[in-house]
């Protein structure tokens, strides 16, 4: 069953995490519904926020093959209880 989860991630090189992350989910062909990328008030950190509608077993691989990244100092996984209105903000970056 598909659900839609949000994963948040302060990042180094956010260049490179999205490029890890493309990657990873090619080969899964995983699909982001909402991507968010945001600087941070230090000099090269980023946020990024992911929304993603997939079964949680992929999720969690994904998750697990993220937290590897070097570049990643942070990283979170949350479970949207009831679906986003398309129109509304999924997730406001509050940091």
């Amino acid at each position: 069953m598909l659900k839609t989860f949000v994963i948040t991630a302060r990042a180094e090189n956010v260049l490179r995490v999205v490029q890890k992350l493309t990657s990873l989910m090619s080969r899964k062909r995983l699909k982001i519904r909402d991507m968010q990328i945001k600087e941070a008030s230090l000099p090269g950190e980023s946020y990024l926020v992911l929304t993603l509608q997939e079964d949680a077993a992929q999720i969690q691989w994904l998750v697990k093959q993220m937290r590897k990244c070097i570049d990643l100092l942070d990283l979170d996984l949350k479970l949207l209880e009831e679906e986003p209105k398309e129109d509304a903000q999924m997730y406001e970056l509050v940091f």
